[in-house]
Parts: structure tokens; C-alpha cells; sequence
């Protein structure tokens, strides 16, 4: 298998194919690796594109049709205090047909981001992770995989997430202290796309709590 590339994109989530198409557009020989199975395997629950995402965002989105949910009118803000909602505020709405953006599930929005990447002609890996950084002359010249391979590029981007350890093996950053992540996904649930539409329709909820509640 080949083992020299002008351009090493390290995760296909959502800004590695993103730097990947852009890159093999240019013209650079682009290889992206992702060590799940499918792009955007890793990346669970939602989020919501604000509208100026795709009014001012790159046309291949602006204009490519990506997997979007359901748009998002208004924002519904809840207090929680005693385990109970003691205030809503539902004051930030925007009247149809005007949208403050776009709901996405993450899956499905990575693995399409990967395929417009691919077909920009960037070389995509899954099952591949990026486990080491090749240095030399204190410059970062390449990545070493899960399998032992020695892959080498002319510019390295790692999009691997800040649990990604490459940065920290290329002396680019420290490993970041416990209290400065805050990973608070616990339940990624799925409905289907109807009860959804009833329970929320064009709106999204944020439940605000106090630490003390224990809940977010």
C-alpha cells in the first residue's frame, strides 16, 4: 500500500474532510484516516448549523444538500432548580419561513462531509488509527498506524479531537488537565422522526441547572 502523501488528515468528523477536500481540490495527494468503521461513528447526539452557515459557509455545502434534520425557529431555555423546570424563557424565535438554522445528527452529517472529500479524490482510510507522530529535525513528517505503518506526508492536520494524543507526542501542546474538559454526554437517545417533529417541532430546548442539581 502507499506510504508517501503530500497532505495527512488525522479524523474524518467534521472539520477532517472538510481540510481534506480542500486540500485535494488544490490539487495535493490527501490521505484521510478515521479509526471507526464509518466517518462520524465516533461523534454522537445533534447540533444545530446556525443559518449563516449556509448563507455564508463554502458552497459545496451552501449548495450540496446535506443531511439535515428539521429547521430550528426558536430556542426554549428552561431553569432547573430541585430537580424541576422553575422558569422558561421562550423569548428568542424567529417567525416561519425564517430559520435561525439547521438541525443535524452528527453520523450521518460527518460520513456525508467524508464522501464530498472522496470525491474531491482524497484517499480515505477507516479502521485506521493515527497512533504516533513520525519527527524529524523537530518537524512532524508523517504518522504511524495502529498496524505499524509509517505513513509520510509534506503536512500533517490532525482533526482527531482533543482527546487526540498526536499533538501532545509532537510537543505541540500539553495533555489538558481533567478540569478543563468537560464531557457531558451521557444518553444519546433516538426517536423517530415524527415524534420529534410533535414533541419539538421547529424549536430546540436547553435545560440550564446549577452544578449542585447534578443534571445539564
Amino acid at each position: 500500500p502507499k506510504t508517501d502523501y503530500d497532505v495527512i488528515v488525522v479524523g474524518a468528523g467534521f472539520g477532517g474532510p472538510v481540510a481534506a477536500r480542500k486540500c485535494a481540490r488544490a490539487g495535493l495527494d490527501t490521505l484521510m484516516l478515521e479509526r471507526s468503521d464509518v466517518p462520524g461513528e465516533k461523534v454522537v447526539s445533534g447540533l444545530v448549523i446556525p443559518i449563516y452557515g449556509f448563507l455564508y459557509g463554502p458552497e459545496f455545502i451552501r449548495k450540496g444538500n446535506p443531511p439535515i434534520e428539521r429547521p430550528i425557529c426558536s430556542v426554549v431555555n428552561r431553569l432547573v432548580k430541585g430537580g424541576r423546570i422553575v422558569k422558561t424563557d421562550r423569548s428568542l424565535r424567529m417567525p416561519r419561513p425564517f430559520t435561525l438554522g439547521y438541525a443535524a445528527y452528527c453520523k450521518p452529517f460527518c460520513t456525508w462531509l467524508a464522501d464530498r472529500a472522496t470525491k474531491a479524490g482524497a484517499e480515505l482510510r477507516t479502521r485506521t488509527a493515527a497512533v504516533d507522530v513520525i519527527m524529524e529535525d523537530g518537524e512532524v513528517v508523517g504518522v504511524v498506524t495502529d498496524r505499524g505503518e509509517e505513513l509520510r506526508a509534506r503536512v500533517v492536520i490532525d482533526a482527531g479531537g482533543t482527546q487526540n494524543p498526536l499533538a501532545i507526542k509532537a510537543g505541540i501542546r500539553r495533555k489538558y488537565p481533567p478540569e478543563a474538559i468537560e464531557l457531558y454526554m451521557l444518553w444519546d437517545y433516538e426517536m423517530p422522526k415524527r415524534d420529534v417533529d410533535e414533541v419539538f417541532g421547529h424549536s430546540m430546548e436547553f435545560f440550564h441547572a446549577y452544578p449542585e442539581e447534578g443534571i445539564g
